[in-house]
């Protein structure tokens, strides 16, 4: 028998218990605030300190302020055959044959993609379908269709395919040693010419490359980008873009171009830098496809091997 556990968020607001949804259809949330959210979310999903044996149950509190409370729930022993509710589930047939750890760790990372999908969108992946259909559109690695209205999309889709996760993590240490091997040429191209940017694209390919609303992630590419800087000067790009990532004054536009010659020439955003491409219509529809492709493979090599071992 499979036990369902919980996997869940609820709004507090004036000390009242309240459906996200209600509150986000209102429109009284800011955007930074589900940034704040979303980065609390990822901390404590990360924050435990042992293997476990099963999926951990999560029941998040959201506060108005952007902090997070995880309500306490036991772990069931590992004998216990447990699972998400179906929006929140990572498709069985796609982690059989792993070690019961890997199981773990690639069904709470699923979870967690939904979790950021739902504090944006105000709503669960496919609410609207039942879990039958939720569960075959996972699958076939069918995403949302709104879910490029997410300003974490792309993380996201990495929290739903660690093979996604791999595919686009060799251009962030191409990129990475790029940036280490001119420092100022890279910083000068960055500053070279302006180009109009969504607001939406910047902060998601800043927080992709490794910048954080405390600081930049110690061997990410932003790191390596203030290593190559020495002293930060006040009022420099690397400095608004720090601004940026914790709320400081939007910026219509942002000088910023690709990087001739090093493979990673058409990005124009922080994500274009990452991904190889601009973040436009054409680019999402790129990075989608690459997204399918790399979560069927993953699923297609992985019957393989289980058939092999019949």
């Amino acid at each position: 028998m499979i036990t369902e556990i919980p996997c869940q968020v609820t709004l507090k607001n004036e000390d009242q218990q309240a459906s996200l949804a209600s509150i986000s259809e209102s429109g009284e949330i800011h955007e930074k605030v589900r940034k704040q959210w979303g980065q609390e979310i990822i901390k404590i999903f990360g924050s435990k300190s042992e293997e476990q044996s099963n999926i951990h149950p999560w029941d998040l509190v959201l506060h108005m302020n952007g902090s997070v409370e995880s309500l306490s729930h036991p772990v069931l022993p590992e004998d216990h055959e447990c699972c998400y509710p179906a929006h929140y589930r990572v498709p069985p047939e796609t982690i059989q044959g792993f070690t019961k750890e890997e199981q773990v760790e690639r069904a709470e990372d699923f979870a967690l993609g939904s979790l950021l999908y739902q504090i944006y969108r105000g709503k669960k992946p496919f609410q609207e379908l039942d879990d039958a259909e939720v569960q075959s559109r996972f699958a076939n690695a069918i995403v949302p269709e709104d879910l490029t209205t997410v300003p974490l999309w792309p993380t996201v889709l990495c929290f739903w395919s660690p093979e996604f996760k791999k595919s686009i993590n060799w251009r962030r240490r191409y990129a990475k040693a790029y940036l280490k091997a001119h420092p100022i040429l890279a910083t000068t191209a960055a500053a070279g010419a302006s180009v109009t940017v969504f607001s939406g694209a910047l902060p998601v390919g800043l927080s992709l490359a490794g910048m954080s609303a405390t600081g930049p992630v110690a061997g990410s590419l932003i790191g390596a980008w203030q290593a190559s800087l020495g002293l930060v000067q006040a009022g420099s790009l690397f400095s608004w873009c720090q601004s940026l990532m914790m709320g400081g004054a939007a910026v219509s536009g942002l000088a910023a171009t690709g990087l001739a010659g090093g493979g990673i020439a058409a990005g124009v955003t922080s994500l274009g830098l990452i991904l190889g491409s601009p973040f436009d219509k054409e680019a999402e529809a790129k990075l989608l496809e690459e997204y399918r492709e790399a979560f069927l493979k993953g699923v297609e090599e992985r019957s393989k091997v289980l058939s092999e071992k019949l």
